[in-house]
């Protein structure tokens, strides 16, 4: 996710978050007059006052900027929907009207308050982006608390401590080593003793790898500009040694000079920071001027912070915080998360809720569009993965949808292999990740689909679906570890049985022989029972494990979204019917494979 100068410039509204990008808003964007003027409706240019007409062009100009200012703060779809409507007071009340319907309630509101908190986990901002974004969240709670509380010292106490927690949850990785200390101490730091220790250390790291980096570039202007750092020889450059890539090092991680804590004295706009996250409910934790100072100074550390960032036209892929040997078991999720625009926020909402359920360590997606990758980047799970397969630059030039990958462990290389005889673009891509110190293959393809030809007769396309497969495994049957899964659109009437190699496996029939497996049915997912009727497992695992055993294999996305529904027309009788039927995540169900190493 892109930051933009301050902190509510870095917030998009995705439907999940409204709550805080309300708050903010109201507070610190459509403020004061503009407010008052154009979303209270408190001022109104009459026909008979004298300056009708430079009033009225103020209302407009005033209506143009806060409309203005809305749109540049939601996401792309929400745009899109608010892009016939001219008023912003209009806007406002719709976006309020489809996710503020339950704040009427104050526990539903200290529900999403909650929920909206859970969601900033893990989510990558600075940390003073970080603290302003929970400090909006903490003061709507302390709006709602009970006078009597704030003058309980015991209660105090415990909701300071719940805030640490939250603050705490909400680091990333790289903030392990210092979260873990303070939860082992036996006196817990306040929150804006946190805070200042946090601004530290993130000053830490972001010094200590802009010194490694300006380090090799004065070896490199001593040693000469084609002299390698790793083993000396010329022709060649440190990331690119092949002597380095052969044992093993990952050529985007440098390694860090550590500096001692004398080597950083905190700003005193750091010490502000910390210092106005009081434990003290009498008066609000930051005042405007307050948050003002602490979002103006964000401007400066993002920019440290992004010149560690990879270059915007390659592959989101960050630095590496895991032991390779951590764990001898891998997770792969594979799910065609269909494409369709309908319900797509709250869709993926769901998409990203089975995988915080279930924490795939590797993910293989078929039917992502740039719509959905707009979602996947700002959602609170996004940045657990290291890697992703395609970045968004290159979605961008993508005329339909594309597969995706996204890893956690440290991926060797990618490569991508288009299939000569599709009609519809589709590739077969491959990725080699280190597990436990063996290499595995994992791959992923939406092998051609069934369509309607020109006649609107339905086309099976098998004869092509099955040569896509068997291209597919003669290919990778040359690695001794493959994990192969995806949309295959296999449809056993019409291509047979599926061509496994031998030595090949289907994890599901293997560790789940008396069920079907069926991914795609239209008995038990509602949402197609206005479909042709089908029953088949279209997406499935085959494996050619060495080094590694099934562990196991489930099925997820099995059940409607609650409270959901959408229109569907359906031809019948020789005229439409209107059908109101309840919501998937997909018109597929997903997998989650779960191997471990021998």
């Amino acid at each position: 996710m892109d930051h933009e100068p301050d902190a509510a410039g870095s917030l998009k509204l995705d439907g999940t978050n409204y709550l805080l990008w309300s708050y903010m808003m109201r507070n610190f964007k459509i403020e004061g007059e503009l407010w008052r003027w154009v979303i209270e409706s408190k001022a109104r240019a009459e026909p008979r006052d004298k300056n009708y007409f430079n009033s009225r062009k103020k209302l407009e100009s005033m209506n143009a900027e806060a409309l203005s200012i809305i749109n540049s703060y939601v996401d792309r779809s929400l745009k899109e929907r608010l892009a016939q409507i001219y008023s912003a007071k209009n806007a406002w009340d719709y976006l309020a009207g489809l996710y503020a319907h339950d704040d009427e309630l104050e526990f539903a509101k200290k529900y999403r308050l909650e929920k909206e908190i859970e969601g900033v986990t893990h989510s990558g901002f600075p940390i003073t982006v970080l603290c302003c974004y929970l400090q909006c969240y903490w003061q709507q709670l302390d709006e709602m608390e009970a006078m009597e509380l704030s003058d309980l010292k015991s209660y105090k106490r415990y909701r300071e401590e719940s805030r640490l927690v939250q603050l705490l949850m909400a680091l990333p990785d790289k903030f392990e080593p210092i979260r873990k200390s303070m939860l082992q101490r036996f006196s817990l730091p306040s929150v804006s003793e946190a805070v200042q220790e946090l601004l530290d250390e993130e000053h830490r790291l972001t010094y200590s790898k802009l010194s490694s980096l300006s380090l090799e570039d004065k070896d490199i202007s001593k040693t000469g500009s084609d002299e390698c750092l790793y083993c000396h020889q010329t022709g060649h450059l440190k990331a690119d040694c092949p002597a380095k890539k052969k044992n093993n090092d990952q050529p985007f991680i440098t390694n860090p000079i550590l500096h001692s804590e004398e080597d950083y004295q905190p700003s005193s706009s750091s010490s502000r920071l910390a210092s106005s996250l009081t434990a003290d409910n009498n008066q609000p934790a930051l005042s405007t001027d307050q948050f003002r100072s602490v979002v103006n100074m964000t401007s400066q550390l993002e920019s440290d912070i992004s010149g560690l960032s990879p270059p915007a036209s390659g592959k989101y892929l960050p630095p590496f915080k895991r032991d390779k040997n951590r764990s001898c078991t891998l997770k792969i999720l594979n799910y065609n998360i269909l494409h369709g625009l309908f319900e797509i926020d709250k869709r993926m909402e769901v998409l990203g809720e089975h995988i915080q359920l279930h924490s795939p360590d590797f993910i293989c997606f078929q039917e992502v569009t740039c719509d959905i990758y707009e979602i996947f980047i700002v959602s609170s799970w996004w940045n657990m993965y290291n890697y992703c397969s395609i970045s968004y630059e290159e979605a961008e030039t993508k005329s339909t949808h594309f597969c995706m990958m996204l890893s956690k462990l440290p991926v060797k290389s990618y490569s991508c292999k288009p299939f000569s005889n599709s009609e519809m673009g589709r590739e077969l891509c491959m990725t080699e990740i280190e597990v436990s110190g063996k290499l595995l293959i994992v791959a992923t393809s939406h092998l051609e689909s069934p369509c309607r030809g020109g006649g609107k007769k339905w086309q099976m396309n098998s004869e092509a679906r099955v040569a896509q497969a068997k291209e597919s495994l003669n290919y990778l049957k040359k690695f001794p570890n493959v994990v192969f899964c995806g949309d295959l659109n296999w449809i056993e009437d019409s291509d047979g049985p599926f061509p496994l190699p031998d030595g090949w496996i289907d994890p599901w029939t293997e560790l789940r022989p008396r069920e079907n497996g069926w991914t795609y049915d239209t008995m038990s997912n509602l949402m197609l029972c206005a479909s042709k009727p089908a029953q088949a497992r279209l997406d499935r695992f085959v494996c050619n494990l060495h080094d590694f055993k099934l562990g196991a294999i489930d099925m997820i996305g099995t059940e409607a979204i609650p409270g959901l529904s959408f229109l569907k027309k359906r031809w019948a009788g020789n005229r439409y019917h209107k059908l109101v039927l309840p919501v998937w995540l997909s018109d597929h169900y997903g997998l989650v494979l779960k191997i471990n190493s021998q």
